[in-house]
């Protein structure tokens, strides 16, 4: 089948929350990583996202070239074509862009796009990641605010990573559809362990859709809670643990 249409990538998520499961989502290198997981997807049945590094686009553009935009693009006209020989339906997803990417790698995606929706076709990707893990909280919600426009206006989803909690990362998906009232200020604050523990903890809220696809975000927002304001009798372990079933769904 044709790579998902926003409408189609859209319904495949929120059968995911629906059903609480997960599409293999899969970075590819190659024409021949695309080629396997299509047909990898096939024999299983299973719908599926193709994801592009930034390395993985420079790979694309030529060893020596690094043109991450130019050889992200031709990845995605390669799986565009090819997808259409399997019954199976895929999207593609720009998968963690740091800030010093931002230039050289999903702008000038989105920009593709947006000429592709002015003369009435759908986004090159359906997804985008803006990963803002790396710099000030306060600085990865502004580029976030930025982000979430210019990919709600190619009816595109943006992922966006916004904390750590040591090795576990916070991150919220979100649908750029319709008038959705995003409100990137609402959060959890945790002051007391505020000057411990990296950065605030503030989360994205998404109020007309809700959190997508197979978490809810609140329950990723209090399994956080659980850990950050743990009893001191308490392991760390534990509430890990339970951070950790919460983020895969299994019933502890």
């Amino acid at each position: 089948m044709p790579i998902a249409t926003p409408e189609q990538y859209a319904e495949m998520l929120e059968r995911a929350k629906a059903g609480k499961f997960a599409y293999p989502a899969v970075n590819v290198s190659s024409s021949q990583t695309i080629n396997a997981v299509l047909q990898g997807l096939q024999e299983a049945g299973s719908d599926g996202i193709l994801q592009v590094t930034t390395g993985g686009a420079d790979y694309f553009a030529g060893h020596t070239v690094k043109n991450r935009a130019a050889g992200a693009l031709a990845m995605a006209k390669f799986a565009h074509e090819v997808a259409r020989n399997y019954d199976i339906t895929v999207a593609l997803h720009t998968d963690h862009c740091p800030k010093d990417a931002l230039d050289g790698f999903v702008l000038p995606l989105i920009a593709a796009s947006e000429e592709e929706v002015r003369q009435g076709r759908n986004p090159i990707f359906q997804s985008h990641m803006w990963d803002g893990s790396a710099v000030p909280l306060d600085e990865n919600i502004e580029i976030a605010k930025t982000m979430i426009a210019k990919t709600r206006n190619i009816n595109a989803i943006l992922e966006v990573e916004i904390g750590v909690v040591r090795a576990l990362v916070l991150d919220a998906v979100l649908l750029a559809a319709d008038d959705a009232d995003l409100d990137l200020e609402d959060g959890v604050d945790v002051p007391r362990l505020r000057d411990h523990r990296l950065r605030d903890l503030d989360v994205l809220v998404e109020r007309h859709r809700g959190a997508v696809p197979h978490v809810r975000l609140e329950d990723r927002v209090a399994a956080l809670a659980d850990l950050f304001l743990a009893r001191g009798d308490e392991r760390e372990d534990e509430a890990v643990e339970r951070v950790l079933r919460a983020v895969v769904g299994v019933e502890g």
